[in-house]
This record gives C-alpha cells, structure tokens and sequence, in this order.
C-alpha cells in the first residue's frame, strides 16, 4: 500500500468538521457528524486527511480521525463522510494538469463546490473551484487561505510507487519526492 499524506486547511466549528473551502463561495462547508454537509462561516482548525493508494489501484480519501472516507452520495454530486465499504462512490483519481495543480476526480466529476447548484461534485472539471494548488511553501499556503484565491493542500509527507512513466519528482525541504501521476 503507497500513501499520500496530505493535510487539508479546512475549517471546524464545535459541533463540525469542514471538509472544503471554496475561493468563489463566502461559505465554508462543513460535515455535522462526519455526514451532512452545510454551510458554516468559522475558521479555526485544520483536520488531516489522507489519500490512500491501495495494491488493487483503488484511492481513498480518508478521514483517520472520524474513521470514514469520502463518499459521493445521492445522485453523484453530494459529498459526504461515511464508513468505507470500497464502492465506487467512494474511489477517486488525482488527475495533475500542471506543475502544481491538480484535480480529484470521482466517475468524471470532480471534487469542489458549486454554491449556485449546491454541489460538491460537478463537471467540467476545467472550472476553477475544482482545482487545488499543491505547494510545501507554509508562508505561501496561509496566505492563499487567508486570500480565498485558491484552495489549499498541504503535502507533509508521503511514500509513493516510484515507475519511469508514472511519476513527476517535486522537490520539498531540498529532497527529491515523487507523487503519482494520472494521464
């Protein structure tokens, strides 16, 4: 199993955790109970979320500390937390574009919000609330949060499958890492 530890800059009042914060939206969404999803407004903490790639090829965004992943519920355009079961609701693709950009991607929507629509998961994925910004650079990434210009992951640390034709290196703290690449 390869991991991809990320930390999400999200948002967690007392009685929720935000799961995503979206540069067009003043709202902040949040998961009451690691389930529904609404709209809240503080901005206090952060929660860790960790991109799993598995043997069988299958990545899971997971949530250790509430012990549930992401899932695409309903119709496919709601995003909630929920127990693992390994359906397809709940794999997803990350789908880099650029040097630091990238997408994530569930049966070809992708992940971000859509406040006219009140949508998590949307398509065409070329519009800007679905594309994350990669970067190790701390001072840069408070500043994109605080900013709403874009959202934010923060990679802290990973192990990925190194293979010639499926890795771009990106270096961090002076080192040579890789993160896996989807064509």
């Amino acid at each position: 199993m390869h991991l991809l530890l990320i930390q999400l800059y999200l948002n967690r009042s007392e009685s929720s955790k935000v799961l995503f914060t979206n540069t067009k939206s003043k709202l902040s969404l949040c998961s009451q109970d690691g389930v529904k999803i609404y709209g809240c407004t503080d901005k206090n903490s952060i929660i860790k979320a960790v991109i799993r790639h598995e043997d069988n090829g299958k990545i899971f965004i997971e949530v250790p500390k509430y012990k549930k992943v992401f899932d695409v519920a309903g119709n496919g355009t709601k995003l909630i937390l929920y127990k693992k079961h390994g359906g397809t609701n709940q794999v997803f693709n990350i789908v880099f574009f650029d040097y630091e950009k990238y997408t994530i991607r569930n049966n070809e929507k992708c992940f971000g919000y859509d406040t006219e629509k009140d949508i998590f998961m949307k398509s065409p994925c070329s519009e800007d609330g679905s594309i994350f910004k990669l970067t190790f650079d701390y001072v840069e990434n408070e500043k994109l949060i605080s900013s709403k210009k874009q959202p934010a992951i923060v990679v802290e640390e990973y192990w990925a499958h190194k293979s010639e034709n499926n890795v771009r290196g990106i270096p961090k703290l002076g080192k040579r890492n890789y993160i896996p690449m989807d064509k």
